[in-house]
């Protein structure tokens, strides 16, 4: 007996997608309404029905792209999976920071399970979300929302500094150096908002060509002084990454109006003189160049370089290898290094006074060390499932960074021209920042790029022979 053919309208896939993206983009309410995750467990859980129910295979492309997410999404599953073995193992942080003996220094079950779904979440996007994309003009309308709510984060600053800290946004940042104070934003931490506009800005120059200049021109000049009031370094070092990459990959005529964009914005921007000291104030704090009297630091300053190559090698952070098994399959979310909301560490002398049966048996997982994050998640990733992950992990990056060049040199797909872009700037800030690959708006246009590939691309096997 054939299987009945199940189909579920467009009308009620799209409003599923579109409710899963804002309600991602929405993350920063999470602390403050914790029915926040429930809301979008169901969200997901319903795609999920959809999927299953439907079973359209003939949706996807399964191509070497494609074969290699899957390998690498099985082996973060499987890394959450063996993080349950910290079940009621010593936690810690807790009794460092309050100095007790009570339950609350044991990893609960819940803490655990919170732990894989925040691991899972994004590399999950591909699956929950691909069957819901009609076509590639919604591909491009995730884009937009994408560039929205990273402009309307830009907003969220500016409403910071002219009416005051906004709770529901996190905390700011410590004042560090003069100039504005750094809030964060409704997209996240100061180092979110100074990493994501530019994969906006990226997206918005190179793929919507046929976006109004002048709306373009008042899009542009948000995102990049969000940047600026964002007040973090990274903001800095990702403006000039951009104009870099920008410059190299625009034709004449739009390099020209990319500079017009760039010396209008910065323009605005000096118009505001505590606005336009801030900027000169971060740029003296990132790189040690004054332009206007003592501007740096020098109690905190450490030469860019330094800090670069400090969290490229993860040398103040790595802890040496001490089993096999941490080579070959990590710690799980513990790997993260905090990211995930847990973290462990027995060495601490709070420990040594425990008088707690058999702590000494936790020895053979090697909890007489802590396992920090890196500050690159590139390392981190090596720490959550071992030598194998990373190891896919660079096989899919380099894969889809690989076919997106052929079809922007061969055909001029203004998509691929712009997520391949967009994918450099992801792994050079990948080598500094911890946890990009899990947070939903700095790993948002990676996953976007895989469901490309798994719904969309097609692997051109003669541009390859070319």
């Amino acid at each position: 007996m054939q299987r009945a053919i199940i189909r579920f309208s467009e009308n009620i896939k799209i409003f599923l997608l579109y409710g899963i993206l804002i309600l991602l983009f929405l993350q920063f309410i999470k602390d403050t309404y914790p029915i926040y995750y429930l809301i979008v467990g169901i969200f997901i859980l319903f795609s999920i029905i959809i999927l299953l129910l439907e079973s359209n295979l003939n949706l996807y492309n399964f191509n070497f792209v494609s074969s290699i997410y899957v390998t690498f999404f099985v082996l973060l599953l499987f890394s959450a999976i063996i993080s349950l073995r910290y079940n009621d193992l010593p936690a810690a942080h807790l009794c460092h920071e309050y100095n007790i003996y009570r339950d609350t220094c044991f990893i609960s079950l819940k803490t655990l399970i919170f732990s894989m779904l925040k691991m899972l979440l994004m590399p999950a996007f591909v699956i929950y979300v691909s069957h819901l994309i009609i076509n590639k003009k919604s591909l491009d309308n995730l884009i937009l929302l994408f560039i929205l709510f990273v402009c309307l984060a830009s907003f969220s600053l500016f409403a910071q500094l002219i009416f005051g800290h906004i709770p529901i946004f996190g905390s700011p940042n410590a004042y560090r150096f003069m100039g504005l104070t750094p809030y964060s934003s409704s997209i996240g931490s100061v180092t979110t908002y100074a990493t994501a506009f530019a994969f906006a800005s990226i997206m918005l120059i190179l793929h919507f060509k046929k976006v109004n200049f002048l709306i373009k021109l008042v899009l542009l000049s948000i995102l990049l002084a969000g940047a600026v009031a964002s007040m973090g370094k990274a903001a800095i070092a990702n403006i000039i990454l951009v104009t870099i990459l920008l410059l190299i990959f625009l034709g004449k005529k739009e390099r020209i109006k990319f500079i017009i964009y760039l010396v209008f914005a910065f323009i605005l921007m000096s118009l505001n003189e505590n606005f336009f000291n801030s900027f000169l104030s971060l740029f003296a704090n990132t790189f040690g160049v004054e332009f206007s009297g003592e501007m740096v630091n020098r109690g905190i300053y450490v030469p860019f370089h330094e800090r670069v190559l400090d969290r490229f090698t993860g040398r103040n952070w790595t802890t040496d290898l001490v089993y096999l098994w941490e080579l070959l399959i990590g710690w799980g979310t513990v790997g993260g290094g905090g990211v995930f909301g847990i973290m462990v560490d027995t060495s601490h002398e709070t420990f040594h006074r425990m008088t707690w049966s058999g702590l000494e048996r936790y020895n053979i997982y090697g909890w007489e060390k802590i396992v920090n994050t890196t500050h690159n998640q590139v390392i981190d990733l090596f720490q959550i499932g071992g030598f194998l992950l990373i190891s896919i992990f660079v096989i899919l990056f380099l894969a889809m960074q690989y076919f997106l060049f052929l079809d922007y040199w061969y055909i001029g797909d203004t998509l691929s021209k712009a997520l391949f872009v967009s994918n450099i700037v992801f792994i050079v800030n990948a080598f500094v920042f911890n946890g990009i690959l899990f947070q939903p708006y700095l790993s948002f246009i990676f996953w976007i790029t895989v469901v490309y590939f798994v719904r969309f691309k097609k692997i051109r096997v003669e541009h390859i022979n070319a």
